[in-house]
């Protein structure tokens, strides 16, 4: 036996805080800190996700707002003027409007996007607008009719008694770009004192003006391609000249009891005047002498070389284009031709041969005629049309009973449009109300009077518009032979004198007529939409009828017949031939609808003029067969993706909660929670930890935004957060300065082991599903850099696996003797073997170990009792020798079974460092706070964003269908209704709503696409806020989870239809043009063949790798099984021999087997 120490160890001392806690109430302190602080956190997480989220509401709301800003109609500026100077205005893409009002303003509104303006005022007074230069730098291509009304207008009240006139010029138009059509309004009522357009000098280019039902003193108006309309007013004087192919309509003009004089010019002869008196009251009286205008007979006598002598300078410069004194036949014809258009063939052709042969060209070999004889020849031919700028007189006398003043139209002069006065002057005429009033106007003409001769019969187009329509369209697109160009060609024709306003639609290739276009935009996303090209024409009714727009039905049919056949000969490629063969169809769209998707119905005209339904019935049958085939198998394409998508999403969801359950399972397990006590552990935290830890449902989109968390949030979470620095914020207090230095230098201040720290630190990872840096070396570096933590290494001794039954009263327990047994007082290893069974006991708790020493608390302020010193007092009370510690051997022999010795143990202790409890105030990073954000703006992008791309979609396409496929009147017969632009949506949702007088008609397809989008997004952002909310999983919330499920299931099946529709008419396409098609349709083909394919293979191949991984690992565990149960039987046998003997005669007989045998049998 070994001596008995005469020295014992003193007993542990109890440090001043009280006694140490047990490993299980260190946990529970622990587990119940961590559970406040993820309280705090989801609290937290609430707050902030619902911050986001509101946030991003607002930014939509705002996104939409600064979208529609720029189409949103503001009024930008309004300024007064002096209505005794008047006002200057520069026009560029700008509508003007005078209107009656009693105070002299000018206003400037236009879209946001447009607005370019400035204003020149008085030098003494900054409120009064001298002139005003108004632009519109976005243009008016994208407007019905490219009117510039609904995009920038200026608009002048004109009070009563003001005297200043008003001069209007046009600003400059780029070269190369859009001409714009901008127009001079001069509303109902309102008095102009005098208005001028451009100069003699300086003619606007396509600046238009009307006159509704007004009075202007004195109009002078010098213009290019503008139109000038006057309607049921009352003008003292006007000179208005149009020197391009602008027209001149005074229409219903105020002059009862009044003669009237006109002196006007059109070289073509397109004139027609009418009044409402009959001939026994007033009369029209062309002038007696027909060059009373530019008489040039005394230079050409030589009495007077300078009275006119600017005329025969003008006739000389024109025809003589080599400037050698004589005309030829070739320049003759040549300027005749630039005047007017010769023969039969106008407009669409020029051929001036007939009209030489009336000058004197009849020979051939003539080698041309002085330019006096010229002039001679043209005097006695009586044609004063062919002298450049020559007027004829015109007057209407009423004899000695007309009154006074005298209504003059100075000028009334249009070089290629034509030119209407129809006068009112008691005769009993009806007058049209408004311009755009679809009521009659001139229903009584008791007079007309028109030049004789000189022009073709009937409605013709404009000569300018023929010649663009030819040389644009008939030799790349409309001929039938060489051309392969498709084009969707959108004619809008203005309304005029004797014509009414029309669309006619030309399509290169019928499909796109018998398929509305819009419908083809939309529903294949603009690949299958040809280049769409918008015109305006206008027309002339030479034979001065004027019957278009009197309400006679008849007339108005012959009038569009003979505009479609003028408009179609433009398309031939032969103008000088009849029934020329174009690509494609010419049709009149009709106001009418032939289905409710808004299919607008199609006319054409026979050869008899007669107005018939266009239809082309073997194609529309294939073309709905194919529009049957493209629902259906866009259908099956939007279920088979949907199917595809669930069992995915649904295999994504279930291996994600499978991998997240059997994470918290080995935390569990990891934490010392028994096998019996895990399943109620999670099935308690399931209960009360919000969706996130709920089972997956059936329908895996019923939890869209834990699914889209774990897809993309998750690799965010795991690649940006700094797993060790977020664990240390939320768990553990660290003091980094130095004000606790004194604290941290005693004996007793609180600390951490490593190891402590470290399987703390795996555990936060493991439950956070965050990337755990697992060199420890690696973390005291990272520690030492972020928080400047004081690390201390030691070597230890220590027992783990095993506590202290009692460490609050383990030293007052073994100073009390007990019962030793005799088997005790035999050996010290059953001695220390029944100390430890008496005061000990095995954990499986983390942390659970005792010194071999009396050491320090980690908490501070406490000593935990060493194992040496408790066994040395327990000895010394029973009277027994102090056992010997030294080495492994004894833990072997004493240690119950889970408790481990490690002799020599090196551990690092971090000094300034203790568990928060949950007394840290809460601090998140940065990182935190942007992964938040990320997580709801990602929820807000997957289910706003495709919606908001389809609602834009689908008002493009009602804009498309609004501008080129609606007509431009009134939609059904209804004049308030006309159809929804966009800029009539981003005025009724936009900062300034602009009430509107009309009606919108909007596409039914539109509105279903529409009303679907807005209500899936409506859903998502409820179910959006419940989430975020941590709503309680209630029966309530529940149900409309389920419901959410099924509507993101409509709205994929819906949405992905849709694009399986845009599939199929690409490989549909070749119907309308497979030369350019076909390539799309075989991509779309191989991409599904390809894709099916592939998937095929592939599952083919993970199915036959999964087979044999089954029979290696089959194999691989059944020799594992023989070689295990073959250990088994050895170690069997090896025990049987040993309890049993060797054999007899067996020799060799270990000493130590025969001495267990004898122990065996002595027991």
């Amino acid at each position: 036996a070994r001596p008995v120490p005469t020295t014992m160890p003193p007993p542990a001392k109890v440090g001043p805080a009280g006694p140490s806690k047990t490993p299980q109430q260190v946990f529970e302190a622990r587990l119940v800190a961590k559970q406040k602080t993820e309280a705090r956190k989801a609290g937290r997480r609430r707050c902030v996700r619902l911050t986001f989220f509101f946030i991003f509401l607002v930014a939509f709301v705002l996104a939409w707002m600064l979208i529609a800003l720029p189409g949103s109609y503001v009024i930008a500026e309004t300024k007064r003027y002096d209505p005794a100077y008047g006002l200057k205005l520069t026009l560029g893409a700008c509508d003007l409007d005078f209107l009656p009002g009693s105070t002299a303003d000018v206003e400037y509104a236009s879209l946001t996007s447009a607005r370019s303006f400035r204003f020149v005022v008085r030098s003494t007074d900054a409120n009064i607008a001298e002139a005003l230069t108004a632009r519109n730098p976005l243009g008016c291509e994208s407007e019905v009719l490219q009117s510039c009304r609904r995009v920038c207008l200026v608009k002048v009240t004109v009070p009563p008694g003001a005297t200043g006139a008003f001069r209007v010029d046009q600003a400059s138009v780029q070269k190369g770009g859009a001409v714009p059509l901008p127009v001079i309004t001069v509303q109902p009522g309102a008095v102009v004192p005098g208005l001028r357009v451009g100069a003699w000098w300086k003619h606007v280019p396509t600046l238009s003006a009307r006159v509704d039902n007004a009075t202007i003193n004195h109009v002078s108006w010098y213009a290019g391609d503008g139109d000038f309309v006057a309607i049921s007013s009352a003008i003292a004087s006007a000179s208005l000249y149009a020197k391009g192919s602008g027209s001149i309509y005074l229409l219903d003009i105020e002059a009862s009891g009044r003669d009237v004089e006109v002196k006007w010019r059109q070289p073509n002869d397109r004139f027609c005047a009418a009044t409402d008196l009959p001939p026994a009251t007033a009369e029209f009286l062309p002038a007696s002498d027909a060059w009373d205008q530019c008489d040039i007979r005394s230079i050409l006598d030589g009495t007077d070389e300078v009275t006119n002598y600017a005329a025969f300078s003008l006739l000389r410069s024109t025809y003589d284009a080599d400037s050698n004194g004589r005309v030829t036949k070739e320049e003759f014809t040549t300027a005749l031709s630039g005047m007017r258009c010769c023969g039969g063939s106008c407009p669409h052709a020029s051929w001036c041969e007939r009209e030489s042969f009336e000058v004197g060209f009849a020979d051939p070999g003539l080698y041309g005629l002085s330019v006096n004889a010229f002039a001679r020849r043209l005097l006695e031919a009586n044609k004063t049309m062919w002298f450049p700028k020559c007027k004829s007189n015109l007057q209407l006398s009423h004899g000695v009973s007309a009154l006074s003043p005298v209504l003059s139209v100075s000028t009334m002069h249009s070089e290629h449009g034509s030119l209407v006065l129809t006068l009112r002057q008691g005769g009993g005429m009806s007058q049209r109300t408004t311009l755009d009033s679809a009521s009659t106007w001139l229903s009584t003409r008791n007079q007309t009077w028109s030049p004789s001769g000189g022009r073709p019969s009937g409605m013709r187009i404009d000569q300018a518009d023929a010649t663009h329509l030819h040389e644009k369209y008939a030799n790349t697109h409309a001929c039938a032979d060489d051309c392969t160009e498709n084009v969707y060609l959108s004619i809008d024709v203005v309304g005029g004198a004797g014509y009414p306003t029309a669309r006619f639609v030309y399509a290169s290739n019928v499909a796109y007529l018998l398929l509305d276009l819009a419908h083809i935009r939309f529903l294949t996303l603009n690949m299958l939409t040809p280049p769409i090209h918008r015109e305006r024409v206008r027309f002339t009714d030479n034979d001065c009828e004027l019957d278009a727009l009197q309400g006679d039905e008849g007339a108005r049919v012959r009038a569009l017949a003979s505009m479609h056949a003028q408009i179609r000969k433009a398309l031939q490629s032969s103008v000088y031939a009849t029934n020329v063969p174009i690509r494609g169809e010419l049709v009149l769209v009709g106001d009418t609808f032939d289905d409710s998707w808004g299919t607008l119905a199609l006319f054409n005209f026979g050869n008899d003029g007669e107005m018939q339904r266009w239809a082309n019935s073997a194609l529309r049958g294939q073309l709905e067969l194919a529009a049957i085939i493209s629902v259906i198998c866009g259908c099956l394409f939007g279920i088979a993706l949907v199917a595809i998508l669930f069992r995915l999403l649904r295999s994504i969801q279930t291996a994600n909660y499978s991998r997240s359950q059997a994470m918290r399972q080995v935390v569990l397990r990891k934490i010392g929670i028994t096998e019996e006590n895990i399943r109620e552990t999670m099935n308690s935290e399931r209960a009360s930890g919000g969706p996130d830890s709920e089972a997956p449902m059936w329908n895996p989109f019923s939890q869209p935004f834990i699914l889209i968390a774990q897809v993309f949030i998750r690799p965010l979470r795991q690649k940006f957060i700094h797993s060790l620095a977020k664990f240390c914020r939320e768990r553990v207090q660290i003091t980094e300065s130095e004000e606790n230095e004194e604290r941290f230098a005693d004996a007793h201040a609180p600390f951490m082991y490593m190891r402590t720290f470290c399987r703390e630190y795996e555990f936060f990872c493991l439950e956070r599903d965050l990337k755990i840096e697992d060199d420890r070396n690696t973390i005291q570096r990272e520690l030492i850099r972020l928080h400047n933590i004081r690390v201390q290494q030691l070597l230890v001794r220590r027992i783990y696996g095993l506590v202290w039954r009692d460490p609050q009263g383990v030293e007052s327990t073994v100073s009390s003797a007990s019962t030793v047994s005799s088997a005790m007082r035999e050996g010290e290893a059953a001695a220390l073997a029944e100390f430890v069974r008496q005061h000990c006991k095995t954990s499986s708790l983390p942390g659970a170990f005792i010194d071999m020493e009396t050491r320090p608390d980690p908490s501070g302020g406490l000593l935990r009792p060493g194992f040496r010193p408790v066994a040395f007092a327990w000895f010394k009370v029973h009277g027994l020798p102090p056992p010997m510690l030294h080495g492994t051997d004894w833990a072997a022999k004493c240690l119950p079974r889970g408790a481990t010795f490690k002799d020599q143990q090196s551990v690092r202790k971090l000094l300034r460092v203790e568990w928060s409890q949950g007394r840290k105030p809460l601090k998140l990073s940065k990182v935190w706070y942007v992964i938040e954000a990320a997580t709801v703006a990602l929820h807000m992008l997957a289910f706003v964003l495709p919606s908001a791309f389809c609602i834009w979609s689908a008002l493009a396409m009602q804009h498309t269908w609004s501008t080129v496929v609606c007509p431009p009147g009134s939609i059904g017969g209804d004049p308030m209704l006309r159809p929804l632009l966009f800029h009539d949506i981003f005025n009724d949702f936009a900062w300034s709503p602009q009430p509107s007088p009309y009606q919108h008609y909007t596409l039914l397809f539109v509105r279903l696409v529409v009303i679907e989008a807005l209500t899936f997004v409506g859903i998502s952002l409820l179910c959006a806020f419940l989430y975020y909310i941590q709503a309680p999983q209630r029966r309530a919330v529940r149900v409309i989870r389920q419901l959410f499920g099924l509507v993101i299931i409509g709205h994929l099946l819906f949405n992905l239809s849709l694009f399986g529709v845009v599939g199929t008419w690409l490989v549909l396409a070749a119907v309308l043009d497979p030369t350019q098609f076909l390539p799309y349709g075989v991509a779309v083909l191989v991409v599904v063949v390809v894709g099916y394919t592939v998937g095929s293979q592939m599952l083919a191949a993970a199915t036959r790798f999964k087979d044999r991984l089954l029979e290696a690992m089959e194999a691989i565990m059944q020799r594992k099984m023989r070689d295990a149960l073959r250990k088994i039987e050895t170690e069997a046998y090896a025990n049987l021999m040993d309890e049993r003997g060797h054999l007899a005669s067996s020799v060799d007989v270990p000493m130590e087997a025969s001495a267990k045998a004898e122990k065996k049998a002595a027991r």
